[in-house]
């Protein structure tokens, strides 16, 4: 019965770290997307004319 108990928890951990992992993974992907898309609007001709126009007056 111990032995059953130990495979229970262990098996209940594991799925918790999997869990776990996966809910930081997921959050660490978003947040790279993002800061992917503000670098590419930041650096798009559109913002260069923007930056630039203000920039000379």
């Amino acid at each position: 019965m111990k032995k059953n108990a130990l495979v229970s928890i262990g098996i209940m951990f594991a799925a918790i770290l999997l869990i776990i992992l996966s809910i930081g993974g997921k959050l660490y992907m978003d947040k790279k997307q993002f800061q992917n898309e503000m670098v590419r609007v930041v650096k798009s001709e559109e913002a260069r004319e923007v930056f630039e126009s203000s920039l000379k007056k």
